[in-house]
């Protein structure tokens, strides 16, 4: 099962043969000056929906349950959770975990991909020593010889 690809001329054109490779799988219609549309079956959709619920409430177990391990699994998968400050990786985790719950629930991602961007800007910020510092309240460390 796979995703077949078509031009959304080719589906207003010849919607006869655009239409049965849905049996096989997702179609993209590619659309020239806009943005390509996904086409599913409704059971696929909901059974990524579900799967994507059943993840997300599992992994906010794992979060109740351990949230040091919590962290330590989503490092796998976020590596600049290392740059935030040990104490801000555990409100991090559970802020794009919360989010994930939320959006997995009504079918709306986009804010747990938020999340993880900021986050992950965040983290970016902290790399930076002299801005780490800064916001410590400490001077920036001198760099001159």
């Amino acid at each position: 099962m796979g995703e077949r690809t078509f031009t959304f001329s080719a589906l207003l054109r010849a919607p006869r043969a655009v239409l049965p490779a849905l049996d096989e799988g997702d179609v993209l219609l590619r659309r020239r000056n806009h943005g390509d549309l996904m086409l599913s079956t409704r059971a696929r959709a909901e059974s990524r929906d579900e799967a994507l619920a059943l993840m997300s409430r599992m992994l906010m177990r794992l979060l109740s349950q351990d949230g040091r391990m919590a962290v330590r699994v989503l490092a796998h998968e976020l590596p600049w959770l290392h740059w935030l400050p040990e104490a801000s990786r555990l409100a991090c985790v559970r802020e794009i975990l919360r989010d994930l719950a939320a959006g997995a629930e009504r079918g709306l991602p986009m804010r747990f991909l938020a999340s993880v961007e900021a986050w992950r800007a965040t983290a970016e910020a902290w790399s930076d020593p002299d801005f780490a510092r800064e916001i410590q309240g400490r001077p920036p460390m001198r760099h001159d010889v």
